[in-house]
C-alpha cells in the first residue's frame, strides 16, 4: 500500500567520484560525480524518485542537497580510507577515497540531524559504520585468512554465499527463510561495529553482512551485499533484491507521516 497521498517521495544516493585523470578521453583532468544506472532503476522501480547528492563540499552545502528528500541510500564504490579509522593503509592499494569519505560524513551527518532514514549499500555500509565510530577490515582475506572468498575481480557479481539473518530484524522481515543466498563483491567489511549498532546478518565465516540501529529518531540499516544487482531469477537461487527498495520506500513514506504530523502539532 503507497503511504503517500501527496507529492512524489523523493531518495537521494551519494554519488561516486571519478577523479581527475590525464589519460581519460571525456572530461580530461576533472572530477565527475556519478550513480550506477541499476541503483537508480531500483529507486525509480520502488516508487521514489532518485537523486543524486553533489557535493558542494560543505557542511551547509550537504544539508541544502538534502532539502525535500525522504530518505538516502549510501551507495557502494570505492574503498574507505583506514585513516577514517584511525589506521595506516596495509597496502598502498587500500588508502581508499578519502575525498568521498569526508563529502559522505558531512551527508552522513546531516541526515541524521534531520531525522531521514539511511540505507548504506556495500561500501555505503561500511562509510556509515565508520562515520558513527565503528572500523573496517581493511581486506578481509590478509586480515582473516580463514574466511570465505568476498569478492572475485574477474567474476565480480557472479559470486555469492549465503547469510544467515537474525529472524526478528528488519531485514528478516523481508524474507521466508532466515538463511539467503546472496552476491558478494567487497574486500573490505565490518571490524568493529559503531556503538549501538546491532549486527542483523552473518557470513558463515563470521563476517557482518548488515546491521541495523532502528528507534523513533533513527532509523539506519547497513547491507553489506547488492541488493539493486538481485532483480529477477538467479539459477543458483539468490534471493529477489527489489524487496529492500519496496519496503525502504515504505519507510520514508511512514517517517515522511510522522514528520508531517509533528510539525502539525507544534504549529497548532
Amino acid at each position: 500500500m503507497n503511504l503517500l497521498k501527496s507529492s512524489p517521495l523523493r531518495i537521494g544516493i551519494s554519488v561516486s567520484f571519478s577523479h581527475p585523470d590525464s589519460e581519460r578521453a571525456l572530461f580530461q583532468g576533472k572530477t565527475l560525480h556519478y550513480v550506477e544506472e541499476e541503483m537508480v532503476l531500483s529507486i525509480a522501480r520502488s516508487g521514489a524518485i532518485p537523486t543524486p547528492l553533489i557535493d558542494l563540499k560543505s557542511d551547509e552545502g550537504a544539508y541544502l542537497v538534502l532539502e525535500g528528500l525522504d530518505g538516502v541510500i549510501f551507495s557502494g564504490g570505492a574503498d574507505v580510507s583506514p585513516l577514517a579509522y584511525g589506521e595506516e593503509p596495509l597496502h598502498e592499494d587500500w588508502q581508499g577515497d578519502a575525498i568521498r569519505d569526508n563529502y559522505e560524513f558531512r551527508l552522513i551527518q546531516a541526515t541524521r540531524t534531520l531525522g531521514l532514514p539511511m540505507l548504506g549499500i556495500c561500501r555505503g555500509a561500511q562509510v556509515i559504520n565508520v562515520a558513527l565510530g565503528g572500523s573496517l577490515y581493511q581486506d578481509i582475506n590478509t586480515q582473516q585468512p580463514e574466511t570465505l572468498q568476498h569478492r572475485c575481480g574477474e567474476r565480480y557479481d557472479q559470486i555469492a554465499h549465503p547469510v544467515h539473518l537474525v529472524p526478528s530484524s528488519w531485514l528478516g522481515n523481508l524474507y521466508p527463510s532466515p538463511e539467503i543466498l546472496v552476491n558478494t563483491v567487497h574486500h573490505q567489511a565490518v571490524k568493529n561495529l559503531a556503538p549501538d549498532l546491532k549486527p542483523i546478518a552473518k557470513a558463515p565465516d563470521g563476517i557482518t553482512e548488515a546491521y541495523e540501529r532502528i528507534n523513533a529518531e533513527e532509523w539506519i540499516v547497513g547491507i553489506q551485499w547488492h541488493p539493486e544487482w538481485l532483480n529477477g531469477q538467479w539459477e543458483d537461487g539468490r534471493v529477489e533484491g527489489s524487496i529492500v527498495f519496496e519496503e525502504f520506500y515504505q519507510v520514508c513514506a511512514a517517517r515522511r507521516k510522522q514528520r508531517s504530523l509533528r510539525t502539525i502539532e507544534v504549529a497548532s
